[in-house]
C-alpha cells in the first residue's frame, strides 16, 4: 500500500480527536487528480502553474482536435504537478447520455505499481469536473 497520504478534500475534522481526517493510497491520488483538474494555473499563491488550464477549451466546438487537446493538457499537468502517478493512458470522450459533458478516464499506477482507472466527469462548458 502506498504511503502517500494527504487531507480529505474538503479538509474534515473528527469531532472526538479533532484531528483531520486523511487519504492514502490509489484514492489519494485519484482525489488529488480531480483537485488539480478543477484547479486553474494561478489560483495558488505557492504553486501559480500548479493546475490544469483547460478554460480555453470550454467554448470550443467538440471535435477530434478539442478532445486530443484536453487529453494532451492533462498529461501535462498530471506529469508536471504529481510525480506520484504513472500515467498508462488517458482518454477524453463524450458522454452520450448528457450533452456538454466529457468523460475524462485515466490509467495510472502508483510507485508501489498498484494500478487503478479514475474516471472523472468535465462540464465542457466551465471546465470544472462534473460533481466536484
Amino acid at each position: 500500500m502506498s504511503q502517500d497520504i494527504g487531507w480529505s478534500f474538503p479538509p474534515v475534522f473528527e469531532r472526538d480527536t479533532r484531528v483531520s481526517r486523511m487519504h492514502s493510497g490509489l484514492g489519494n491520488l485519484a482525489k488529488c487528480m480531480k483537485i488539480m483538474l478543477a484547479t486553474q494555473p494561478g489560483e495558488r499563491n505557492q504553486q501559480a502553474g500548479y493546475g490544469s488550464d483547460l478554460s480555453g477549451l470550454a467554448f470550443d466546438s467538440l471535435s477530434y482536435e478539442l478532445l486530443e487537446e484536453a487529453e494532451q493538457t492533462i498529461d501535462s499537468s498530471i506529469s508536471s504537478y504529481e510525480p506520484r502517478i504513472g500515467i498508462h493512458d488517458i482518454q477524453v470522450a463524450p458522454d452520450p447520455q448528457v450533452d456538454g459533458k466529457l468523460i475524462v478516464q485515466v490509467e495510472y499506477s502508483n510507485k508501489e505499481g498498484e494500478g487503478a482507472v479514475t474516471q472523472i466527469p468535465l462540464n465542457i462548458h466551465s471546465s470544472l469536473p462534473v460533481d466536484f
